[in-house]
């Protein structure tokens, strides 16, 4: 999950924005890996104020102590807020948790965070996350360092499988082709008709029972009525 989260973190922070607001209701847990969601509140990361009097932009128990004392904000405080979602991720609860924004908020700034429970292996991790000073924290690409990739892996084709050399069942083999040339692999045209079928109609039967027909080729046509009852 670290390594997943810290890629996401480092494609928003490539295209310039900080997301402000990582917690555990913001990340989807996919087949793939976690997928950061909601940028609902997010700023371009080339810093500015995101405080007002009165107001607090963001989810106090995973939000930095600049987000709370209204300095600029950078991508060090999605990675402040990263430790926490790791810190909630593997105990159940948060590291500046309390009963009240008021509560959280100072304990974010002043105290230190409530590791109990934390594996070991995650220590260093996540106590470099939750440095008070934003320029002491590291980076998202040191952090994918340190967690043994070097970032997002570069999406590779699928590769299809070669056809068998033997035929599946219900095929046969191939066909032989006769011939090199292309006249030999030519399909061979239709027997033509003779000339003779070409100067009668194919509904008009032969001889013809059309006078002016066989006065036109100098041939006398047979009646079909007997000799013995023409009047």
């Amino acid at each position: 999950m670290a390594a997943g989260l810290s890629e996401a973190l480092l494609d928003i922070h490539r295209a310039g924005l900080v997301h402000r607001d990582l917690k555990p209701g913001n990340v989807l847990l996919a087949d793939d890996g976690p997928r950061v969601i909601d940028f609902g509140i997010s700023r371009a990361g080339d810093g500015t104020r995101l405080t007002q009097t009165g107001t607090v932009v963001g989810t106090p128990p995973f939000m930095a102590p600049e987000q709370f004392t209204g300095t600029v904000v950078g991508p060090a405080a999605d990675v402040f807020s990263l430790g926490s979602v790791l810190v909630h991720a593997a105990t159940g609860h948060g590291p500046f948790d309390g009963d009240s924004a008021h509560a959280i908020g100072f304990r974010v700034v002043y105290e230190e965070p409530d590791l109990t429970a934390l594996p070991d292996e995650l220590h260093p991790l996540v106590t470099a996350c939750l440095t008070k000073d934003p320029e002491q924290r590291p980076t998202v690409d040191q952090l994918l360092r340190t967690l043994g990739a070097d970032g997002p892996l570069p999406a590779t084709p699928p590769t299809l499988p070669s056809p068998p050399d033997v035929p599946p069942a219900g095929f046969g083999p191939p066909l032989p082709v006769t011939g090199t040339s292309a006249d030999a692999r030519r399909p061979a045209w239709p027997a033509r008709r003779p000339w003779s079928s070409l100067l009668r109609p194919p509904w008009l039967p032969w001889p013809s029972p059309c006078p002016w027909w066989s006065a036109a080729w100098g041939t006398r046509a047979r009646s079909p009525v007997p000799a013995a009852v023409r009047p």
